[in-house]
């Protein structure tokens, strides 16, 4: 047989010799929340991390102050005259306080760490005795007359109210682990 009847013969024929198109496909599918379900923790782990961690569990000294913010420093020097004299501090707060978040829940800022307060403000409430008032105390958004509600010490939560977090941060670092042992 030529090599062109050859070529010729397979042309026309050439459908015969089609293979369809196939793959073949193999996957394994792994998945954190899986493998979290399964994972374990025992109260002597809870128990031997958080003595290993305790620094962790400490809460920082909180404050609860009120304050007036006023626009200048006449205004705040007689807005503290009259508090002395024994007006209420939650109704001067709403009817005169420029402060749009507090002033309408009479001045009243809630518990707050050092940080939530810019520098001048956060000195003159964390150097302040319960009871105190304050002012005026100039910052960066005006002139506050403050009174300082309560404190909060510095203290380290206990085992029964850190257990909760202990046992969550357990369980997810190990499933983090078995997860990146599985995957390899």
């Amino acid at each position: 047989v030529e090599e062109t009847a050859l070529a010729k013969w397979y042309g026309e024929h050439a459908q015969q010799f089609l293979t369809p198109e196939s793959v073949k496909l193999q996957y394994a599918e792994l998945s954190l929340a899986e493998i979290s379900r399964a994972v374990s923790v025992t109260d002597a782990d809870v128990q031997e991390a958080y003595a290993k961690n305790k620094a962790q569990s400490a809460v920082a000294e909180k404050r609860r102050a009120r304050h007036i913010l006023l626009a200048d420093e006449k205004s705040a020097n007689e807005v503290l005259a009259r508090l002395k004299k024994g007006e209420d501090f939650a109704t001067l707060a709403k009817q005169l306080s420029k402060d749009p978040g507090s002033g309408s829940q009479g001045g009243d800022l809630g518990w707050s760490e050092r940080t939530a307060f810019v520098a001048p403000f956060a000195d003159a409430v964390f150097a302040m005795k319960e009871g105190e008032l304050r002012g005026p105390v100039k910052s960066e958004f005006g002139y506050h007359v403050i009174r300082l509600e309560g404190i909060q010490a510095e203290r380290t939560k206990s085992f029964e109210e850190s257990r909760a977090d202990i046992e969550t941060e357990l369980k997810r670092d190990r499933a983090a682990d078995a997860f990146g042992e599985r995957e390899e």
